[in-house]
């Protein structure tokens, strides 16, 4: 449930297509004159590593503006621009995708950009210059195959390309992990292909048929081999896209309402912007405002295709209940700065929506309830804490126990899923609780204090002597933690949601997924249970939903690296659960 950094150095399997965007003809003309559309390349140092970055901008044939930032060491992963601006003197760029900004001054002679690059609320230095432009290609063929491992099927597509001089360069598409045009270093051989790709350590090397139309081969990674078997199809057949199948995302005609809605957090001059669905029945009607998890969400909860709080929203709002879905502040349509907030802060910005949709006509103002998922569920818990006027509240595997309590068990059980050693696990372990408590101890940076360091030595000499999965696993965890050190986390792991939970008196639904290895369901359904009796709250319900994950997806494992596979949305059962409950509350059954 704690929140993922977005930071470009996390962006080794998130790959983005390009988007256009528009500046008036007037302007891209004369941006096109000062030389700025072209190629550009730099270097960014971001918590100690250094990654490449080209600037790719080029002007349409109808004037407009089109761009795209490329980080070179990851893969090629490319961040699209959705916005510019240009002067005589300097040059602004957006990449909300990865909720980034750059803005540079240009130098005189206009071969050279000085600014800062600024990601999550840090600020970088990026010079750019000018470069030459990518070799021109032709793509030449496609392939297309699958891989089985133990726990699911990858999608794989591999797109060659030629140069003028003959030479062969490829682009490998991952579209079951969602990743495409990763950058692979290709070797044509006369009965095959050998390729390698090495942001994640990996090799190929395949066949050809005696048609030559089919290509059969073995994967190397991690010291283990799995066969790979591509088949060659038409150019035309080429996937550009992701094609993501989510049958459960709601599809027109509506058997109900829906209207814009924006209010507004008085107390910061925050504008929120969302989606009402009001049943079409003659009213007024109960109304639960969603609460989204952590990391900055738009108003669906989007993640990998999937729009969670549409599901949720559509499928309440059949059954007789109003739902409010807002964009988070800094996200999407409203206003404010996502990075600079906490959990109280998202709580001050419900407490806005609560306020204001109980004003509409066409809603009860007595039955304003709340659904939050994650963070969004305590972030409920602590609105109807303090807020008589909240009739109910359902925490979506909402935590129970302070942040510290899960970061620690997040960390391990993840690092424990993917197969790290026991051993690892805990050396790891002891650092993970080490640096929480030098974190929650001090206001300064905490990874260069003598016992950090002493934990690291201890988990570099056993993971030394480990599998290559020990040794990755462990050399991502400093980065993480160390990206940790925000204001947002420093109020997550002090913040003990017990102490509000004893303090809420409106009915609680609180459920979990048994397969959910980022909130653990036995660890906080009891403590929120606890929490409730201990604060005299007979009126609440707490469920484990058997097989589902931190998604309410039905899943395997519950590993984050099922959340893409997984068709289904989010889980009937949960759904049927809970529209029940909150039935049997705003009507008194």
């Amino acid at each position: 449930m704690a929140r993922s950094a977005q930071f470009v150095v996390r962006l080794a399997m998130m790959f983005f297509c390009v988007n256009h965007f528009l500046t008036a003809q007037a302007q891209a003309q004369e941006q096109h004159q000062s030389g700025i559309p072209g190629y550009w390349k730099g270097t960014l140092s971001v918590q100690g590593i250094e990654l490449e970055l080209e600037l790719h901008l080029a002007v349409t044939e109808g004037g407009d503006l089109t761009g795209k930032m490329v980080s070179v060491n990851q893969g090629g992963a490319e961040i699209p621009i959705t916005s510019v601006k240009v002067d005589v003197k300097s040059i602004a760029l957006k990449m909300p995708s990865v909720f980034a900004e750059y803005t540079a001054t240009i130098s005189e002679d206009g071969q050279r950009l000085e600014g800062t690059f600024t990601q999550a609320g840090t600020d970088s230095e990026l010079v750019m210059e000018q470069m030459a432009a990518p070799e021109s290609v032709t793509h030449i063929e496609t392939w297309q195959g699958e891989m089985k491992t133990p726990r699911r099927v990858l999608e794989f597509q591999l797109r060659l390309y030629q140069n003028a001089a003959g030479e062969i360069s490829a682009k490998l598409d991952s579209f079951t992990e969602g990743a495409l045009g990763l950058q692979v270093l290709v070797e044509p051989m006369d009965d095959g292909l050998a390729f390698t790709l090495e942001i994640v350590d990996a090799s190929y090397v395949g066949h050809f048929d005696e048609s030559r139309t089919r290509l059969n081969g073995t994967w190397t990674q991690a010291g283990k081999e799995l066969e790979l078997n591509f088949v060659k199809v038409e150019l035309e057949e080429t996937q550009t896209e992701l094609k993501l199948n989510r049958p459960q995302t709601p599809q027109p005609p509506y058997p109900y309402d829906i209207e814009e809605f924006v209010f507004t957090n008085d107390a910061e001059s925050i504008e929120l912007s969302g989606t009402l669905t009001i049943p079409n029945s003659e009213g007024p009607h109960p109304v639960a405002i969603l609460i989204t998890g952590s990391g900055p969400q738009d108003r669906d909860e989007t993640i990998f295709g999937h729009k969670p709080f549409w599901v949720i929203a559509d499928y309440l709002t059949r059954h007789g209940i109003a739902i409010l879905r807002y964009d988070e502040r800094g996200v999407g349509q409203s206003s404010g700065n996502f990075f600079t907030a906490t959990s109280q802060d998202f709580a001050n910005d419900v407490e806005s929506a609560v306020k204001s949709v109980g004003k509409h006509p066409r809603i009860d103002a007595a039955q304003v309830g709340l659904i939050g998922h994650s963070e969004g569920g305590y972030i409920a818990s602590m609105v109807a804490s303090r807020n008589e006027r909240i009739a109910f509240i359902v925490m979506l595997a909402g935590p129970g126990v302070p942040g510290t309590e899960i970061l620690k068990k997040q960390t391990y059980e993840g690092s424990k899923l993917i197969g790290m050693s026991q051993m690892a696990l805990d050396a790891q372990a002891a650092l993970v609780s080490a640096y929480i408590d030098a974190l929650l101890g001090s206001e300064t940076q905490v990874e260069d204090s003598e016992e950090i360091q002493q934990h690291v030595a201890i988990l570099r000499e056993i993971v030394s002597k480990g599998s290559d999965i020990d040794k990755a696993t462990s050399a991502a965890i400093l980065p993480t933690l160390k990206a940790l050190d925000t204001k947002w986390t420093r109020f997550f792991l002090a913040y003990d949601p017990g102490d509000d939970l004893q303090r809420v008196r409106c009915p609680v639904l609180a459920m979990i997924g048994s397969k959910d290895v980022q909130v653990d369901a036995d660890i906080n359904l009891t403590a929120i249970e606890q929490a409730l009796m201990e604060g005299g709250n007979n009126n609440f319900q707490v469920k484990k939903l058997e097989g589902l994950n931190h998604l309410f997806q039905t899943a395997e494992t519950g590993a984050g690296s099922e959340y893409s596979e997984i068709e289904e949305t989010f889980a009937p059962a949960a759904l049927e659960t809970m529209a029940e409950w909150i039935q049997s509350q705003v009507t008194g059954k």
